[in-house]
């Protein structure tokens, strides 16, 4: 690999986690593009999507919101062969939606004028398959278990995950038909899992499992860590010591939650998405949408009724035939993977920001395709789906499904 190539970007060791395969080495408009990114935004990520190649980083805008841990999440996904046929659009935030035109992306402040200091990385290309992809039983690669699993009903009331459940009222059988809702005893020893402070590790082990089914095969899953708030404190599951441990602490000043001392480089997100889920195609609950439509006697295209929120809980909170696109955008594979098979499709985005801009991405991937769709806003009393009741999501639930039957 020449010095060229050898850019300054997370490698597997430091955690690279790409969403599908990464090219052995880039051709010489792309490399120039990518040098040009990694002086203002840092290192980059590289990976091969259905819609062409791709390069991820630092979203200038969940940097601000979110700090640092923006530089290794890297949000931000830019179309490269949008970008070198000249195409305006092709550049997306995965998490609050920004955008912009790629050529804008090279005349921002580096990194350096914005007050982050961004350590150099080194550029490693993987190829996902061999890493974190396995066959299933249609010989599809599909990404890897996350270990030793349990069914989240088989669990019993006082385990750590059912309690954490019933705090947000869940039920567990719902949540096992609808996402095989499980619970992650021991991680996978195949695959890689990045240290945090306090003996953590960005691992499925001592977190919820929700697993996403399209056509038969389990094209993804998500780890939900387990948190509680209890006076002014944050605590997480630990899933090794098996405890709850003490991690942050609410700073009324500034309204946000820190880490306490020992904890600074904190950088724990809800969800971990499992390395090698293609996160722009995938969307949770697609099987059981699917089922929940057979059952209904919905079984012609222009019968089917499909409902789509954010996260898993979301979802979950509703109950089939409401899916979860694991993020704030719609993308363009998602939007033709759900068109395929759901003619009547509601929206029901979070009350925030990030909600609006959700209902923006599906106003501009679904108006091309052959389907009706119609939105449907939360009570302004509630941030997102997953914080109704049950009793609340049970008539929420009747009415979005009334309203997508008519659409």
């Amino acid at each position: 690999m020449s010095d060229r190539i050898a850019l300054r970007q997370v490698s597997l060791e430091s955690q690279l986690l790409p969403t599908s395969s990464a090219p052995g080495a880039l051709e010489a408009e792309a490399q120039d593009f990518a040098d040009s990114l990694i002086k203002i935004h840092g290192s980059v990520r590289v990976a091969n999507e259905a819609s062409g190649l791709h390069f991820y980083l630092a979203c200038p805008e969940c940097l601000q919101q979110d700090g640092e841990a923006e530089l290794y999440k890297k949000h931000l996904a830019v179309n490269v062969d949008k970008y070198l046929t000249g195409q305006q659009h092709g550049v997306l935030c995965m998490k609050c939606g920004w955008t912009c035109e790629a050529v804008s992306l090279q005349y921002m402040p580096p990194l350096e004028e914005r007050g982050i200091v961004h350590k150099a990385e080194v550029v490693k290309f993987h190829g996902v398959n061999k890493d974190y992809l396995e066959k299933d039983h249609l010989g599809i690669m599909v990404p890897r278990n996350p270990g030793t699993i349990i069914p989240i009903y088989q669990l019993p009331p006082e385990h750590p995950a059912r309690e954490y459940l019933a705090l947000r009222d869940f039920a567990p059988q719902p949540l096992w038909e609808q996402f095989e809702c499980s619970w992650c005893e021991k991680e996978n020893p195949d695959l890689f899992y990045r240290r945090q402070p306090g003996g953590f590790r960005i691992t499925p082990q001592g977190r919820l499992i929700f697993f996403c089914f399209q056509n038969g095969s389990k094209v993804g899953w998500q780890a939900r860590i387990l948190e509680f708030d209890e006076d002014g404190k944050r605590f997480f599951w630990h899933p090794y010591r098996n405890e709850w441990v003490h991690v942050l602490s609410h700073d009324p000043a500034s309204d946000r939650w820190v880490p306490r001392e020992g904890y600074e480089d904190w950088d724990h997100a809800k969800y971990w998405t499992a390395p090698g889920t293609r996160r722009n195609t995938v969307v949770m609950g697609f099987d059981a949408a699917l089922r929940w439509n057979q059952e209904q006697g919905r079984t012609m295209h222009g019968q089917r009724i499909g409902i789509l929120t954010e996260g898993p809980l979301d979802a979950g909170r509703l109950g089939a035939p409401v899916m979860a696109i694991l993020g704030k955008t719609l993308t363009a594979d998602q939007a033709t993977t759900v068109a395929e098979k759901f003619y009547r499709i509601l929206v029901i985005g979070d009350n925030d920001k990030a909600g609006a801009k959700m209902k923006e991405s599906v106003q501009r991937q679904l108006l091309s395709k052959q389907v009706r769709f119609d939105f449907l806003d939360l009570p302004d009393c509630f941030k997102d789906p997953g914080s109704l009741s049950q009793s609340e999501a049970k008539v929420f639930s009747r009415m979005a499904i009334i309203r997508a039957s008519n659409l």
